[in-house]
């Protein structure tokens, strides 16, 4: 089953992000077509019922994903994205039909439900959907592409919205979704190149996120943007930043030192919040656990290169 990223899902809850920068399903369930029939099998559910099922099960699946904070609100979730699978699993034929020939407000929900299918085979009308010009129906199908994970997706159209769109609910739904692809493996030098620059987002979400991607790609010669970040005045960044420069510092050895002495600094910060998330990266990062004494972590990190 498909999960979500623990360290972002933690990063989010820590910080308490308002729900106007959690990124979630641009649909309503009331706002579908009735109208339209099934057009398969008589015995099946119409197809205008099958989309507001499908609509409401997607909304309350992202309110959870990024509520989660207990094992039980895993579980739900869990249970819920399973549910989720199945449904649009057995009515891919319906999704597919909906998205390419259906009314505007259908192609909205059938394009955030495809990608619970895991099919590879979603992954061409996905891509086409972000060239419409509804703004709906292009973050509903980078969601789509998010949950579908496919490691061979193009990034040539993603990347564009990461850097130049100017809705910035795009921007963010942009850099969820490269940041997935990229711990999937995707490389690709234009999306790292859109996530560079996009370190300077005005957005807290984007920043966040590709941050965190940079990281996980290990892009060395980021690492000067991501230490500016760990003293952003939005709480979500700078913790995406500290969780970043400490990743960095475990993927580029020629980088420890320099990711090390600037966790280092951040256990002087008069946040304790701040002081908590830069000792917990420095504990991945060193193998080793000095607690608050901060003499004992400049020690070590002196006889860093």
């Amino acid at each position: 089953m498909h999960q979500l990223r623990p360290l972002l899902l933690c990063l989010f809850a820590a910080c308490a992000a308002p729900p106007a920068q959690q990124p979630e399903a641009l649909i309503d369930p009331n706002d579908i077509d009735p109208a339209v029939l099934n057009p398969g099998s008589p015995e099946e559910v119409p197809l205008g019922k099958f989309l507001a099922d499908m609509a409401a099960s997607i909304q309350a699946w992202s309110h959870k994903t990024w509520s989660a904070t207990s094992s039980a609100d895993m579980r739900k979730q869990n249970l819920l994205e399973h549910h989720i699978t199945q449904e649009a699993r057995k009515r891919q034929e319906d999704l597919l039909y909906s998205l390419e020939a259906g009314p505007q407000r259908n192609r909205v929900i059938a394009a955030a439900a495809l990608g619970f299918t895991r099919d590879p085979e979603v992954l061409s009308p996905l891509l086409d959907a972000l060239e419409d010009p509804d703004p709906r129906l292009v973050g509903n199908a980078l969601l789509g592409l998010t949950i579908l994970e496919d490691p061979n997706t193009p990034t040539e159209r993603i990347a564009s919205i990461l850097k130049f769109d100017k809705d910035p609910e795009l921007r963010w739904s942009a850099a969820y979704c490269a940041r997935t692809l990229v711990e999937r493996g995707v490389r690709d030098e234009g999306l790292l190149d859109a996530a560079r620059a996009a370190l300077l987002d005005s957005e807290p979400v984007v920043r966040a996120q590709c941050c965190l991607l940079l990281a996980i790609h290990g892009d060395a010669d980021s690492f000067d943007a991501m230490e500016a970040l760990i003293r952003d005045p939005v709480p979500l960044v700078s913790a995406a930043a500290i969780g970043a420069v400490g990743m960095l510092g475990e993927k580029v050895p020629e980088r420890r030192g320099d990711c090390a002495r600037a966790l280092t600094r951040e256990l002087s910060a008069d946040d304790l919040e701040q002081r908590r998330r830069a000792r917990k990266s420095l504990v991945r990062l060193s193998g080793r656990d000095y607690g608050d004494d901060v003499d004992q972590w400049r020690g070590w990190v002196s006889r860093l290169p």
